[in-house]
């Protein structure tokens, strides 16, 4: 018993290094954004923090979305979604990868147009993120804008440390684009 008491006890040496490793460590979460998760400042709401931060990272995704299909650039389009992701756009097939998302965007007057994207709720489960809003997008003729609905559910993608888009479901529909705007 008393050889297992000797090795369980810490010199100064030992605290000391364990505390330089810690230190280390810190940094590295702070890299990460977790050091607020992992080692909390004052007395704020850690999973609150999380939450607002990975919300700002999702809208950013959403944002450089809607650039790209003003630009209509599909290689930036198609890098906001995961490999296997799939779309639901009103009654057009079923996309299920990310350059046939592309193509059945393209489809549909969004690309080109000047596009805003207004987020009504936001919440998520583990790795993934649920946004609901509606895209407004307005072609720059006379024609009223476009309202869609929709519905984007993200997925954080650990190789490449982002949040991507892995379904969507756009509530649009070619004889309904010039509608009311969604209340």
């Amino acid at each position: 018993m008393t050889k297992l008491r000797l090795s369980m006890r810490r010199t100064g040496f030992q605290t000391a290094v364990l505390l330089l490793i810690l230190s280390a460590s810190s940094a590295s979460l702070s890299a990460q954004g977790l050091a607020a998760i992992a080692v909390p400042r004052e007395n704020g709401n850690p999973e609150a923090a999380y939450h607002a931060k990975v919300r700002d990272a999702v809208t950013a995704v959403l944002q450089s979305w809607a650039q790209s299909l003003e630009q209509k650039d599909s290689v930036a389009t198609a890098r906001a979604y995961t490999g296997n992701a799939r779309s639901h756009i009103g009654e057009l097939p079923e996309s299920s990868s990310p350059l046939g998302i592309v193509r059945a965007l393209f489809k549909t007057p969004l690309a080109g147009s000047h596009m805003a994207i207004t987020i009504d709720d936001f919440d998520m489960s583990g790795e993934l993120a649920f946004v609901t809003g509606t895209v407004v997008a307005y072609r720059g003729d006379d024609s009223a804008p476009a309202y869609v609905r929709s519905l984007f559910i993200f997925r954080f993608d650990d190789w490449h440390n982002r949040w991507q888009v892995r379904e969507q479901f756009l509530n649009w529909r070619p004889g309904i684009e010039n509608s009311e705007p969604a209340q």
